[in-house]
């Protein structure tokens, strides 16, 4: 009898990519788990303006870059922040395969329904992620402040993190999802 690995698929934050979770994945036993990071972002400018960002859309993109088709139980469904309710709806997609959920401090599920937002805290949100943007198109280095809890990971990950912060790229990804959201 042959035993499965778990898979493990992780879902990142709205602010970070894949890369978010590269310090833990490191951390696995190769042998024992086989590890899935979801790329959520645009591959080029027109993708970030013009791609749908909707459950359906996001699954649908999942269903072809991570193949779940293919994938086997048990699957162990990781998600933080934002990923923390993709987490859980990937769950549902997924089905009878999932063998556990890890959230790790997700956005309550009423955080973005339309008239929460009474002190619109998410058009200021959007309103600063546009304005890092446009300071990244112009080259503009991310200030001291911004790189706090980035300067906290391991040496390699908060270089490569902070040079992603530097793409206007980065920047966009995040206002598309923030707008999704």
């Amino acid at each position: 009898m042959t035993t499965r690995l778990p898979t493990v698929l992780f879902e990142s934050g709205l602010l970070s990519g894949p890369y978010s979770w590269s310090w833990v994945v490191a951390r696995m036993d190769e042998a024992r788990f086989n590890t899935v990071l979801v790329d959520r972002s645009a591959s080029s400018l027109f993708d970030a303006i013009l791609r749908e960002q909707t459950y359906t859309a996001v699954r649908d993109r999942l269903r072809t870059t991570v193949n779940v088709d293919a994938l086997e139980a048990p699957v162990i469904v990781v998600g933080h922040s934002v990923g923390g309710m993709l987490a859980l709806a990937h769950a549902h997609y997924l089905g009878s395969i999932v063998a556990g959920i890890v959230l790790v401090d997700p956005s309550p599920p009423d955080q973005f329904m339309p008239g929460v937002d009474t002190n619109y805290g998410h058009l200021r949100l959007n309103q600063a992620i546009l304005r890092r943007a446009l300071q990244a198109a112009l080259g503009k280095r991310p200030a001291d402040e911004e790189l706090i809890g980035v300067r906290q990971l391991p040496r390699e990950i908060a270089a490569d993190v902070e040079m992603r912060m530097r793409r206007s790229k980065f920047w966009v990804d995040a206002y598309r999802e923030s707008r999704a959201a």
